[in-house]
C-alpha cells in the first residue's frame, strides 16, 4: 500500500518524527522539573511572602481591613490557580511520556527511560 515499509525516507521520516516528540517532551520535562523542584521551595515561602505582602500593601497602601481581605483572598486564588495549573502541566507531561513508549520497542524504553533519569538529575544539580 505505501511502498517498500523499509524505505530509507519512511525510515528517516519516523525517526525524525520520535526525535521530535523526545526533544518536545524533554523540554517539557527538563522546564516542569525546574517547575515542581521550585514549587517545593515555594510553597515553604507562599505563606511568608503572602503575609509579607499584605502587611507591606496595608502599611504603603494604607489598605482597609475590607482592601486587605479582598487581596489576601485574590492571592489565595492565584496561589490555587497556579497549583492547578501545575497539575495539567504534569498529566500533559506523563501523556506526552506515554505517547513516546507506546512507539518504543523494550529496548528502547529501558534507554528511554534513563535518557528520562538523566535528565532529572541534571535538573536536580
Amino acid at each position: 500500500m505505501f511502498g517498500n515499509s523499509n524505505s530509507p525516507i519512511r525510515t528517516s521520516k519516523i525517526f525524525l518524527i520520535l526525535i521530535l516528540v523526545f526533544a518536545c517532551g524533554g523540554i517539557t520535562g527538563v522546564v516542569l522539573s525546574r517547575y515542581t523542584t521550585a514549587q517545593a521551595s515555594t510553597n515553604r515561602i507562599n505563606a511568608n511572602w503572602k503575609d509579607m505582602t499584605i502587611k507591606r500593601m496595608r502599611k504603603e497602601l494604607q489598605l482597609t481591613p475590607v482592601q486587605s481581605e479582598a487581596i489576601e483572598q485574590s492571592l489565595d486564588d492565584l496561589t490555587m490557580y497556579y497549583q492547578t495549573l501545575q497539575a495539567q502541566m504534569d498529566e500533559v507531561r506523563a501523556h506526552g511520556k506515554d505517547r513516546i513508549q507506546n512507539v518504543l520497542n523494550p529496548e528502547q524504553k529501558k534507554k528511554f527511560e534513563q535518557m528520562v533519569s538523566d535528565l532529572k538529575d541534571k535538573q536536580i544539580r
